[in-house]
Parts: structure tokens; sequence; C-alpha cells
């Protein structure tokens, strides 16, 4: 998701809303930050690593290509405009 969003433009934004937010609002905002961070060291998940990385390698090459298979099959047969 953040491949899309300019990170930048981002944190500034951020920064901004954080700048003129109420304690309160800061207070929510950090807690929230700290499950954050707590919830990606409890999924070993590292920066930069996608969340489905986990479960790369999971299915067998065969069962694999039955799914690429049948998922090719299915969209070849959608007609009309998307």
């Amino acid at each position: 998701m953040l491949d899309i969003i300019n990170t930048n433009n981002l944190r500034e934004q951020l920064l901004y809303e954080l700048n003129h937010s109420k304690p309160e609002t800061l207070e929510i905002v950090y807690y929230f930050m700290q499950t954050l961070k707590k919830s990606f060291k409890e999924k070993g998940e590292t920066k930069g690593e996608h969340y489905l990385a986990k479960f790369a390698g999971s299915i067998d090459e065969e069962s694999a290509i039955e799914i690429m298979d049948c998922i090719d099959n299915e969209f070849n047969r959608i007609e009309g405009e998307w």
C-alpha cells in the first residue's frame, strides 16, 4: 500500500495532523502506535516485509498450478466490459 503513497507526503500530513491535535487525541494515537508495533513484533514481521510473505512456499507446486489454471480459466470466461 505504501508503494502507491508518497511516504514523505504521508509523513508530513501525519505530523501536521498531530501538531494540530488535542492532547487527548495524541494520547490515543500514541497507544495505537504502540499496539501496532507490538502486533508486528508478535507476528515476526520485519520492516519492509509484506504481510503475506509468511505464506510464501506454503502451497506445493502441483496445487499452485491447479489454482493458477482455475483462476485463468474462470477469468478468461468473463465477458463484457469491466
